[in-house]
Protein backbone atom coordinates (compact mmCIF):
# COMPACT_ATOMS: atom_id res chain seq x y z
CA UNK A 1 0.00 0.00 0.00
CA UNK A 2 2.85 2.39 0.80
CA UNK A 3 4.46 1.57 -2.54
CA UNK A 4 1.18 2.26 -4.34
CA UNK A 5 0.77 5.58 -2.52
CA UNK A 6 4.21 6.80 -3.45
CA UNK A 7 3.74 5.63 -7.03
CA UNK A 8 0.44 7.47 -7.32
CA UNK A 9 1.85 10.67 -5.90
CA UNK A 10 4.84 10.61 -8.21
CA UNK A 11 2.71 9.60 -11.26
CA UNK A 12 5.73 7.68 -12.47
CA UNK A 13 4.72 4.09 -11.93
CA UNK A 14 1.74 1.76 -12.19
CA UNK A 15 1.16 -0.84 -9.49
CA UNK A 16 -1.00 -3.89 -10.14
CA UNK A 17 -1.77 -6.96 -8.04
CA UNK A 18 -3.50 -10.21 -8.94
CA UNK A 19 -3.99 -13.64 -7.40
CA UNK A 20 -1.29 -15.94 -8.73
CA UNK A 21 0.65 -13.08 -10.31
CA UNK A 22 1.87 -11.16 -7.26
CA UNK A 23 2.53 -7.42 -7.22
CA UNK A 24 3.96 -5.71 -10.30
CA UNK A 25 5.43 -2.21 -10.49
CA UNK A 26 5.90 -0.73 -13.98
CA UNK A 27 7.40 2.64 -14.87
CA UNK A 28 5.27 5.12 -16.81
CA UNK A 29 7.37 4.66 -19.95
CA UNK A 30 7.26 0.85 -19.46
CA UNK A 31 11.06 0.62 -19.68
CA UNK A 32 11.34 -0.80 -16.16
CA UNK A 33 9.26 -3.32 -14.23
CA UNK A 34 9.49 -5.47 -11.11
CA UNK A 35 7.22 -8.33 -10.10
CA UNK A 36 7.24 -9.58 -6.51
CA UNK A 37 5.71 -12.88 -5.45
CA UNK A 38 6.22 -15.46 -2.73
CA UNK A 39 5.12 -18.93 -1.75
CA UNK A 40 5.26 -21.19 1.29
CA UNK A 41 4.91 -24.97 1.49
CA UNK A 42 4.08 -26.55 4.86
CA UNK A 43 4.65 -30.20 5.69
CA UNK A 44 3.52 -32.53 8.44
CA UNK A 45 5.53 -35.76 8.52
CA UNK A 46 4.34 -38.86 10.39
CA UNK A 47 7.00 -41.51 10.91
CA UNK A 48 5.94 -45.02 11.81
CA UNK A 49 8.82 -47.09 13.15
CA UNK A 50 8.72 -50.84 13.56
CA UNK A 51 11.88 -52.06 15.30
CA UNK A 52 12.28 -55.81 14.91
CA UNK A 53 10.45 -57.73 17.60
CA UNK A 54 8.99 -54.63 19.28
CA UNK A 55 5.26 -53.97 19.71
CA UNK A 56 3.61 -51.49 19.56
CA UNK A 57 5.18 -49.49 16.74
CA UNK A 58 6.89 -46.20 17.47
CA UNK A 59 5.22 -43.03 16.19
CA UNK A 60 6.86 -39.65 15.64
CA UNK A 61 5.69 -36.47 13.89
CA UNK A 62 7.27 -33.28 12.65
CA UNK A 63 5.55 -30.11 11.44
CA UNK A 64 7.75 -27.72 9.49
CA UNK A 65 8.00 -25.15 6.72
CA UNK A 66 9.13 -27.27 3.80
CA UNK A 67 10.07 -24.28 1.66
CA UNK A 68 9.61 -20.51 1.69
CA UNK A 69 10.53 -18.55 -1.44
CA UNK A 70 10.57 -14.93 -2.56
CA UNK A 71 10.95 -14.16 -6.27
CA UNK A 72 11.72 -10.87 -8.03
CA UNK A 73 11.30 -10.67 -11.81
CA UNK A 74 11.12 -7.87 -14.32
CA UNK A 75 12.84 -6.02 -17.13
CA UNK A 76 15.17 -3.04 -17.28
CA UNK A 77 15.71 -0.53 -20.11
CA UNK A 78 13.87 -2.87 -22.49
CA UNK A 79 11.56 -5.89 -22.35
CA UNK A 80 14.34 -7.78 -24.12
CA UNK A 81 16.56 -7.46 -21.04
CA UNK A 82 14.97 -9.34 -18.14
CA UNK A 83 16.16 -10.34 -14.67
CA UNK A 84 15.20 -12.96 -12.07
CA UNK A 85 16.21 -13.29 -8.43
CA UNK A 86 14.86 -16.08 -6.19
CA UNK A 87 15.60 -16.30 -2.48
CA UNK A 88 14.85 -19.24 -0.16
CA UNK A 89 14.40 -18.97 3.61
CA UNK A 90 13.38 -22.39 4.94
CA UNK A 91 15.94 -24.47 6.80
CA UNK A 92 15.31 -27.32 4.36
CA UNK A 93 16.21 -24.99 1.50
CA UNK A 94 19.78 -24.78 2.81
CA UNK A 95 21.19 -27.88 1.16
CA UNK A 96 24.73 -29.19 0.76
CA UNK A 97 26.05 -27.00 3.57
CA UNK A 98 25.19 -23.72 1.84
CA UNK A 99 24.96 -20.55 3.93
CA UNK A 100 23.34 -18.32 1.27
CA UNK A 101 19.60 -17.94 0.58
CA UNK A 102 20.31 -17.27 -3.12
CA UNK A 103 18.75 -19.80 -5.50
CA UNK A 104 18.43 -17.96 -8.82
CA UNK A 105 20.13 -14.76 -9.97
CA UNK A 106 20.38 -14.21 -13.71
CA UNK A 107 19.88 -11.83 -16.64
CA UNK A 108 18.10 -12.76 -19.90
CA UNK A 109 18.96 -10.91 -23.11
CA UNK A 110 16.89 -11.66 -26.23
CA UNK A 111 19.22 -10.91 -29.13
CA UNK A 112 16.97 -12.46 -31.80
CA UNK A 113 14.44 -15.24 -32.35
CA UNK A 114 17.26 -17.75 -32.77
CA UNK A 115 19.46 -16.53 -29.92
CA UNK A 116 18.75 -15.60 -26.32
CA UNK A 117 21.49 -15.40 -23.71
CA UNK A 118 21.12 -16.04 -19.98
CA UNK A 119 23.95 -15.25 -17.54
CA UNK A 120 24.09 -15.95 -13.80
CA UNK A 121 23.08 -18.71 -11.38
CA UNK A 122 20.27 -20.85 -12.79
CA UNK A 123 18.98 -24.34 -13.51
CA UNK A 124 21.38 -26.22 -15.77
CA UNK A 125 19.22 -26.96 -18.87
CA UNK A 126 19.74 -30.71 -18.81
CA UNK A 127 16.63 -32.80 -17.96
CA UNK A 128 13.01 -31.66 -18.21
CA UNK A 129 11.71 -33.07 -14.91
CA UNK A 130 14.21 -31.01 -12.91
CA UNK A 131 13.77 -27.68 -14.66
CA UNK A 132 10.01 -27.70 -13.99
CA UNK A 133 9.47 -25.21 -11.16
CA UNK A 134 8.32 -26.47 -7.76
CA UNK A 135 4.96 -24.68 -7.94
CA UNK A 136 4.14 -26.55 -11.19
CA UNK A 137 4.74 -30.03 -9.75
CA UNK A 138 1.94 -32.52 -9.11
CA UNK A 139 3.61 -34.12 -6.09
CA UNK A 140 5.31 -32.45 -3.10
CA UNK A 141 8.69 -34.03 -3.92
CA UNK A 142 10.58 -34.70 -7.11
CA UNK A 143 11.25 -38.37 -8.03
CA UNK A 144 14.33 -39.83 -6.35
CA UNK A 145 15.87 -40.54 -9.74
CA UNK A 146 15.69 -36.86 -10.64
CA UNK A 147 17.03 -35.53 -7.33
CA UNK A 148 19.93 -38.02 -7.46
CA UNK A 149 21.01 -37.69 -11.11
CA UNK A 150 20.12 -34.12 -12.09
CA UNK A 151 22.59 -31.25 -12.47
CA UNK A 152 20.43 -28.79 -10.50
CA UNK A 153 21.76 -25.19 -10.42
CA UNK A 154 25.15 -23.72 -11.32
CA UNK A 155 26.73 -20.43 -12.36
CA UNK A 156 27.35 -19.87 -16.06
CA UNK A 157 25.98 -18.74 -19.42
CA UNK A 158 23.36 -20.34 -21.69
CA UNK A 159 22.48 -19.63 -25.34
CA UNK A 160 19.04 -20.83 -26.41
CA UNK A 161 16.07 -20.54 -28.74
CA UNK A 162 12.53 -21.93 -28.45
CA UNK A 163 11.85 -21.64 -32.21
CA UNK A 164 15.09 -22.22 -34.07
CA UNK A 165 14.87 -21.27 -37.74
CA UNK A 166 11.33 -19.86 -37.80
CA UNK A 167 8.49 -18.42 -35.73
CA UNK A 168 6.53 -21.67 -36.11
CA UNK A 169 9.55 -23.94 -35.73
CA UNK A 170 9.10 -26.99 -33.48
CA UNK A 171 12.83 -27.21 -32.74
CA UNK A 172 14.50 -25.70 -29.65
CA UNK A 173 18.05 -25.81 -28.32
CA UNK A 174 20.08 -24.98 -25.20
CA UNK A 175 23.88 -24.68 -25.07
CA UNK A 176 25.62 -23.81 -21.80
CA UNK A 177 28.97 -23.46 -20.08
CA UNK A 178 29.12 -23.48 -16.26
CA UNK A 179 31.63 -23.47 -13.45
CA UNK A 180 30.74 -27.07 -12.55
CA UNK A 181 30.83 -26.55 -8.79
CA UNK A 182 27.11 -26.07 -8.19
CA UNK A 183 25.28 -23.08 -6.68
CA UNK A 184 26.71 -20.57 -4.21
CA UNK A 185 30.24 -21.95 -4.47
CA UNK A 186 32.46 -20.09 -2.01
CA UNK A 187 35.72 -22.06 -2.03
CA UNK A 188 38.02 -22.22 -5.09
CA UNK A 189 38.21 -25.52 -6.96
CA UNK A 190 40.48 -27.20 -9.48
CA UNK A 191 40.40 -25.75 -12.97
CA UNK A 192 37.52 -27.35 -14.86
CA UNK A 193 33.96 -26.69 -15.91
CA UNK A 194 30.63 -28.07 -17.05
CA UNK A 195 29.52 -28.09 -20.70
CA UNK A 196 25.90 -28.95 -21.50
CA UNK A 197 23.74 -29.21 -24.61
CA UNK A 198 20.04 -29.95 -25.02
CA UNK A 199 17.73 -30.32 -28.02
CA UNK A 200 13.93 -30.24 -27.81
CA UNK A 201 11.29 -31.15 -30.40
CA UNK A 202 7.55 -30.43 -30.22
CA UNK A 203 6.27 -32.13 -33.39
CA UNK A 204 2.57 -31.40 -32.68
CA UNK A 205 3.04 -27.70 -31.92
CA UNK A 206 3.45 -25.61 -28.76
CA UNK A 207 3.12 -27.44 -25.44
CA UNK A 208 3.27 -26.35 -21.79
CA UNK A 209 5.83 -29.04 -20.94
CA UNK A 210 7.21 -26.87 -18.13
CA UNK A 211 4.10 -27.68 -16.06
CA UNK A 212 3.12 -31.18 -14.95
CA UNK A 213 -0.30 -32.53 -15.83
CA UNK A 214 -2.79 -31.46 -18.51
CA UNK A 215 -4.50 -28.77 -16.43
CA UNK A 216 -5.98 -27.12 -19.55
CA UNK A 217 -7.58 -30.37 -20.81
CA UNK A 218 -6.28 -29.66 -24.31
CA UNK A 219 -8.34 -31.18 -27.11
CA UNK A 220 -5.44 -31.69 -29.51
CA UNK A 221 -2.63 -33.98 -28.35
CA UNK A 222 0.70 -32.39 -27.44
CA UNK A 223 4.11 -34.02 -27.45
CA UNK A 224 7.55 -32.78 -26.37
CA UNK A 225 10.74 -34.78 -26.80
CA UNK A 226 14.12 -33.83 -25.39
CA UNK A 227 17.69 -35.08 -25.26
CA UNK A 228 20.54 -33.70 -23.16
CA UNK A 229 24.24 -34.33 -22.66
CA UNK A 230 26.77 -32.78 -20.30
CA UNK A 231 30.36 -33.29 -19.20
CA UNK A 232 31.74 -31.99 -15.92
CA UNK A 233 35.54 -31.77 -15.85
CA UNK A 234 37.16 -32.01 -12.41
CA UNK A 235 33.86 -32.23 -10.55
CA UNK A 236 34.48 -31.65 -6.86
CA UNK A 237 31.08 -32.82 -5.58
CA UNK A 238 29.98 -36.41 -5.14
CA UNK A 239 26.91 -35.93 -7.36
CA UNK A 240 28.71 -33.69 -9.86
CA UNK A 241 27.14 -30.34 -8.90
CA UNK A 242 25.36 -31.33 -5.66
CA UNK A 243 25.96 -33.22 -2.39
CA UNK A 244 29.18 -33.27 -0.35
CA UNK A 245 32.64 -32.34 -1.62
CA UNK A 246 35.39 -34.86 -2.31
CA UNK A 247 38.26 -34.41 0.13
CA UNK A 248 40.99 -36.10 -1.91
CA UNK A 249 40.52 -34.93 -5.49
CA UNK A 250 38.06 -34.59 -8.37
CA UNK A 251 36.22 -36.78 -10.91
CA UNK A 252 35.07 -36.22 -14.49
CA UNK A 253 31.36 -37.02 -14.95
CA UNK A 254 29.42 -37.74 -18.15
CA UNK A 255 25.67 -37.01 -18.03
CA UNK A 256 23.05 -38.19 -20.55
CA UNK A 257 19.26 -37.94 -20.55
CA UNK A 258 16.21 -38.41 -22.71
CA UNK A 259 12.70 -37.25 -21.80
CA UNK A 260 9.17 -37.08 -23.19
CA UNK A 261 5.95 -35.28 -22.20
CA UNK A 262 2.53 -36.13 -23.68
CA UNK A 263 -0.81 -34.42 -22.95
CA UNK A 264 -4.39 -34.71 -24.22
CA UNK A 265 -7.90 -34.21 -22.72
CA UNK A 266 -6.74 -34.13 -19.10
CA UNK A 267 -4.38 -37.07 -19.44
CA UNK A 268 -0.63 -36.53 -19.20
CA UNK A 269 2.47 -38.64 -18.90
CA UNK A 270 5.99 -37.40 -18.19
CA UNK A 271 8.94 -39.74 -18.54
CA UNK A 272 12.68 -39.52 -18.31
CA UNK A 273 15.82 -41.68 -18.54
CA UNK A 274 18.93 -40.24 -16.85
CA UNK A 275 22.51 -41.49 -16.59
CA UNK A 276 25.59 -40.27 -14.75
CA UNK A 277 28.90 -42.05 -15.34
CA UNK A 278 32.24 -41.28 -13.67
CA UNK A 279 35.52 -41.53 -15.56
CA UNK A 280 37.09 -43.03 -12.41
CA UNK A 281 35.24 -45.20 -9.91
CA UNK A 282 37.20 -43.95 -6.93
CA UNK A 283 39.64 -41.32 -5.68
CA UNK A 284 42.70 -42.42 -3.71
CA UNK A 285 44.63 -39.83 -1.70
CA UNK A 286 47.27 -39.90 1.04
CA UNK A 287 46.71 -37.83 4.20
CA UNK A 288 49.40 -36.16 6.32
CA UNK A 289 49.85 -39.33 8.37
CA UNK A 290 50.59 -41.37 5.25
CA UNK A 291 47.28 -43.24 5.38
CA UNK A 292 45.49 -43.91 2.11
CA UNK A 293 41.99 -42.47 1.84
CA UNK A 294 39.52 -43.95 -0.67
CA UNK A 295 36.45 -42.02 -1.85
CA UNK A 296 33.98 -43.46 -4.32
CA UNK A 297 32.41 -41.70 -7.30
CA UNK A 298 28.64 -41.90 -7.68
CA UNK A 299 27.65 -43.33 -11.05
CA UNK A 300 24.13 -44.51 -11.79
CA UNK A 301 21.10 -44.43 -14.03
CA UNK A 302 17.36 -44.38 -13.56
CA UNK A 303 13.94 -44.20 -15.21
CA UNK A 304 10.86 -42.15 -14.26
CA UNK A 305 7.34 -42.60 -15.68
CA UNK A 306 4.63 -40.38 -14.18
CA UNK A 307 1.09 -40.62 -15.62
CA UNK A 308 -1.80 -38.47 -14.42
CA UNK A 309 -5.46 -37.79 -15.19
CA UNK A 310 -7.65 -34.80 -14.36
CA UNK A 311 -10.80 -36.13 -12.63
CA UNK A 312 -12.63 -32.81 -12.27
CA UNK A 313 -12.69 -29.57 -14.33
CA UNK A 314 -10.18 -28.05 -11.88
Amino acid sequence: MIIAMHAAQASEAVVTAAVGSGVTITSADERFSMNLRGRVQLRETLVVGAPEGEVPRELASQAQVQTARLTLRGHTLSEDLRYTVQLAFSQRDYRDGTVSPLYDAYLDAAASRDLSVRVGQMFVPFDRLRTIREFALQLPDRPRVVSELTLDRDVGVVASSDHLGGDRSVLAYRLGAFGGGGPNTAAPRELGGLLVGRVELRPLGPLDDDSEGDLERRRAPGLALGMGAAYNVNASRVRSTTSTVFEGGTVDYLHLCGDAVFKVRGFAVASEVVLRDAADDRIVSIDDAGTARVEYARSGWGVVVQPSMMLTPR
